[in-house]
């Protein structure tokens, strides 16, 4: 076992739930980007597969 494991046991919060953080509609734009984005292997050895941000896609999702 970790031996730091006691200590950042020590220093866990409960979850926190915030509501109407997003609205509908910013969800579904959201949803629709992540959709949208090219999947790229990062590792090839491991096969580690990420979705990759588009540049530019959209102004207002990026200040989301």
């Amino acid at each position: 076992m970790h031996k730091n494991i006691k200590l950042i046991k020590e220093n866990e919060n409960p979850p926190k739930v915030i509501r109407n953080l997003y609205s509908k509609q910013e969800i579904l734009k959201l949803i629709d980007l992540y959709n949208e984005l090219p999947t790229t292997v990062n590792n090839k050895k491991q096969n580690v597969i990420k979705k990759r941000w588009l540049l530019d896609y959209s102004k207002e999702l990026e200040n989301i």
